[in-house]
């Protein structure tokens, strides 16, 4: 996700926003992971509010949160 943000990432008042047509079973091809962990991870991250994610579009809150969790946790 960082990765994306640096990448494709707007900045905006409420973050860096990604808008992408990414879905989950992408995102998490792209991680080499399942897509029910990337969807936990997803609705984890919004309940810490680290990011907010809406049709076609995340924003992240707290990049350094999502830096220090790191890809080899996903």
């Amino acid at each position: 996700m960082v990765y994306l943000a640096n990448r494709f990432g707007k900045d905006t008042p409420n973050g860096i926003c990604i808008d992408l047509a990414l879905s989950q079973e992408t995102l998490a091809a792209m991680v080499g992971k399942p897509r029910q962990r990337i969807n936990r991870l997803l609705k984890q991250w919004e309940e810490t509010e680290w990011l907010s994610v809406k049709y076609r579009e995340v924003t992240i809150r707290q990049i350094g949160e999502l830096e220090s969790f790191g890809n080899d946790m996903l």
